[in-house]
């Protein structure tokens, strides 16, 4: 028995130092994953590369992959720390040590990472990538700013899901392109697409789904008076939060498209 233990032992106290990562966090909103990922010290690009890949072929049902790495000592719970490295998967591979370029008590000053800002929805949607090819459409017609975006679904999904993804995405593109841009008015249209395969090898037939189409033009103004309503701030930058060097949604946006969302659009609407 006691050699039995030992032997349990041994092998516990080769598994804790055979640990190369520990998952901190991990936000999931449809086809998009964040984590952040403690590591027990600094490590090289090649090892670094590795814990990415491993972590995404966990993860291959995702779109789209962000990673924000932070040292034991250094962890983002602690006031004024940052990552130390972000890689991500967008779905090309991308991987930044950022630790080795500013010291990272400075990661989280703004000053130190500009708010994002473009010059009108198309590109902020092609910038952020979240809808790309087939899932996004320029409809603009002079100044009048209009964009089309898509979700993805198969045959077999609940209606009622696409009904309501619709309505998130016209909600998600309103605040980020007021966020990152300088427009006062714009339209958004949502429509479903369903596709047979997500398979990239097999040719691509995804249709819109009109039936379920769903449309807003908005101004900034009333875009303002929504958020005030529902998160008691105007500044559309309190969506966001700035993780390593990039600013990602946080949970008051989660809320405005989730928790919130039937009221939020009717009041958009």
């Amino acid at each position: 028995m006691k050699k039995l233990v030992c032997v349990l032992l041994l092998f516990m106290i080769a598994s804790c130092a055979d640990k190369k990562y520990e998952v901190i966090k991990e936000d999931v909103n449809v086809n998009i994953c964040r984590m952040q990922i403690k590591i027990p010290q600094k490590i090289n690009e090649e090892q670094l590369e590795a814990i990415a890949n491993e972590l995404r072929d966990d993860r291959k049902g995702y779109d789209k992959l962000w990673i924000s790495f932070y040292l034991r000592d250094l962890l983002p719970e602690s006031d004024g720390n940052g990552a130390w490295a972000v890689a991500s998967f967008t779905p090309g591979f991308e991987m930044d040590i950022l630790g080795e370029k500013i010291a990272a008590g400075k990661l989280n000053n703004k000053a130190a990472a500009p708010f994002p800002q473009y010059q009108n929805a198309m590109e902020v949607l092609k910038a952020n990538n979240d809808y790309q090819n087939q899932c996004l459409e320029d409809l603009s017609k002079g100044d009048d700013s209009h964009v089309r975006v898509s979700s993805e679904f198969l045959p077999n999904e609940d209606i009622s899901l696409l009904k309501q993804q619709a309505k998130r995405d016209v909600v998600y593109v309103i605040f980020q392109v007021f966020a990152e841009t300088k427009l006062d008015k714009f339209t958004v249209t949502s429509i479903p697409i369903v596709r047979t395969s997500f398979n990239p090898n097999l040719m691509y037939d995804g249709k819109k789904q009109d039936v379920l189409k769903q449309t807003i033009t908005i101004t900034r103004t009333k875009a303002q008076e929504v958020l005030k309503k529902y998160l008691k701030t105007n500044a559309f930058k309190d969506l966001y939060q700035l993780d390593g060097t990039m600013y990602l949604p946080n949970e008051k946006f989660e809320t405005l498209k989730h928790a919130e969302l039937e009221s939020v659009f009717a009041d958009l609407n």
